[in-house]
């Protein structure tokens, strides 16, 4: 967990930024928007060059977050390709989905307007310790 959270902050401050799509361009991934009946987002390599299919469906805010979450992997798990993310749900059990969830909440909190943040703690935080987000000033 400490791993993911050092990562996560990690790349804020190298690019000084948590958007998702400035964060895909400095990472050099290829971000494509297509309309998907089953699946958020994938994250799939083909040799050396990266790729992040988003669901275009999808709110603005839901693709944000899905495409930090396929940043994620592209950062913690680059040797692995992702096709996990189903529209039925949107929390996928595993380490190393946990791991992408924890990544991208964090950023995407950085991300969030205050007014947003109700959202967020309903459906995201329950991955973090309570710890950090009382230093993030968000309940549990």
């Amino acid at each position: 967990m400490t791993f993911v959270i050092h990562e996560a902050h990690k790349l804020f401050r190298k690019y000084g930024t948590s958007n998702p799509r400035l964060l895909a361009d400095y990472l050099d991934i290829e971000v494509i928007k297509y309309p998907m009946a089953k699946l958020h987002g994938i994250y799939f390599s083909i040799e050396t060059k990266k790729f992040a299919a988003i669901n275009s469906n999808l709110s603005y805010s839901e693709q944000q977050y899905i495409l930090l979450h396929e940043i994620a992997h592209a950062r913690l798990h680059p040797e692995k390709n992702y096709f996990a993310i189903n529209k039925n749900r949107l929390i996928v059990t595993g380490k190393y989905e946990r791991q992408a969830r924890i990544f991208a909440i964090i950023l995407f909190l950085k991300l969030t307007p205050e007014e947003d943040r109700p959202y967020i703690q309903k459906h995201l935080v329950k991955e973090l310790p309570e710890s950090y987000l009382e230093s993030l000033g968000v309940k549990s």
